[in-house]
């Protein structure tokens, strides 16, 4: 009985199965192969340069950039993974005819030590377009109205452009770039950072993820400023003829104007006044009327305030009137322009000078005429130079670089560049001049 257990094939190859059978058993009863899916995994596109280098943007269509991954494996493989050990990669070099990029999955933990793994969607799909670069002049947009007896000054802001840029069909629709500041109930100088946004022709907002600005806001400051009503006094001068009178009222369509500032500044200021010279009724014999620019007057006794005048003037539309209003601001620029002037005075000016007979003034004569005849040249050269503090230098044997300011350029042009005369003076032996 023993020998034919011992030496039965059969039962040997039996048994092996059987205990292959009860290993198997036990180890996916103890650990067994699962399947789990993890949602929402935002797919990672690489090597965006190679289309964005070409002057293109893309848009992921149908939120393809997110995918379901399941993952199948060992149950202790898979219970050790987290959404965050999930990679989804599409690279932008295979970016395919269709404008779809593949997906490739991973993880960065157990990797390859699950038997699968997939997502609900193979490629991300994308739309390509040109993308277009535009600078645009910031538009700053007042909201609300200052407290009672006040009104909004100048308004400065830290930017005046801004570039954007993005997909041209969008970039079509863009035609304004604008931030807000609120000076609603105000009574002092408001400075506030908006942010700036994008407007289509009917003031509709328009966003899009591949819109980009260089800047995304700006630092405003607007002025708050207090008014005073001020009294006009008109004044007449000279002698009507013989015979005639003045009226001792004069009838104008103002006789006071608001003028606005800060109140320190509005205090100091009583009244406008019209001179006489400007109202003469010297030798007349009948009334006669006078159009004046208020602003002139009010510049001699205010020169840096806001002056808002109101005007009785009225346009007839249909059965409605207008009141006219014009306001204008007067600023001392003379430091800005004395900036200005002198920024373009000292711009730097190149310019090359050549002795271009410089061979035939050197014909048949020896070193030392040669060099008499090159220090004669530079000599003329450099006195001219000093009238003007001008930099000269030779580089080439009959070249000279010549640096100096923009405001000396005008100089010399006004002398006709006399050097090209006073050159002659200098003369070879053979009676050449310069």
């Amino acid at each position: 009985m023993k020998k034919k257990l011992t030496h039965n094939l059969g039962l040997k190859l039996a048994a092996l199965f059987i205990a292959f059978a009860l290993w198997l058993i036990v180890v996916n009863i103890d650990d067994p192969v699962i399947t789990t899916t993890f949602s929402g995994i935002q797919v990672e596109i690489i090597n965006e340069s190679s289309l964005t280098d070409q002057g293109k943007v893309y848009e992921v269509l149908d939120n393809t950039d997110v995918v379901n991954v399941t993952v199948t494996g060992k149950r202790s493989v898979i219970d050790s993974l987290s959404e965050e050990n999930i990679k989804a990669v599409a690279d932008m070099e295979d970016l395919t005819l269709m404008n779809t990029l593949a997906i490739s999955l991973s993880t960065n933990k157990n990797n390859q030590q699950w038997d699968n793994i997939r997502a609900d969607h193979a490629s991300v799909t994308l739309s390509i377009e040109d993308q277009k670069v535009q600078h645009m002049v910031l538009s700053i947009v007042v909201v609300g109205e200052p407290a009672d007896g006040y009104v909004v000054g100048d308004i400065n802001s830290t930017q005046n452009t801004v570039r954007v840029s993005g997909p041209e069909s969008v970039m079509e629709r863009v035609t304004t770039a604008a931030c807000s500041v609120n000076v609603s109930g105000r009574t002092a100088d408001v400075s506030t950072n908006a942010d700036i946004r994008l407007y289509d022709a009917n003031g509709e907002r328009v966003e899009h993820p591949n819109l980009k600005m260089n800047i995304s806001s700006v630092n405003i400051s607007a002025a708050i400023l207090a008014t005073k009503a001020v009294d006009i006094v008109y004044n007449v001068s000279g002698t009507v003829a013989e015979g005639y009178a003045v009226s001792e009222n004069i009838i104008a369509d103002h006789t006071a104007v608001y003028v606005a500032g800060k109140q320190s500044a509005l205090d100091q200021i009583r009244q406008i006044n019209i001179p006489g010279s400007v109202l003469s009724v010297e030798g007349k014999t009948e009334s006669f009327s006078e159009v004046l620019d208020l602003n002139d007057y009010l510049e001699e006794c205010a020169p840096h305030y806001y002056s808002i005048i109101h005007s009785d003037k009225e346009q007839e539309a249909g059965t409605e009137s207008v009141v006219f209003m014009g306001i204008t601001y007067w600023v001392d620029v003379t430091d800005y322009d004395n900036i200005r002037i002198e920024y373009e005075n000292t711009r730097p000016v190149a310019g090359v000078i050549i002795i271009d007979n410089l061979d035939e003034l050197f014909k048949n004569q020896s070193d030392r005429v040669k060099n008499d005849i090159r220090d004669a040249v530079e000599d003329k050269l450099g006195q001219w130079c000093s009238g003007f503090s001008g930099i000269l230098r030779r580089f080439d044997r009959d070249r000279y670089l010549l640096l100096m300011e923009h405001r000396q350029l005008e100089r010399l042009r006004g002398e006709k560049f006399k050097i090209t005369d006073e050159i002659h003076d200098v003369v070879n032996p053979a009676g050449i001049a310069a």
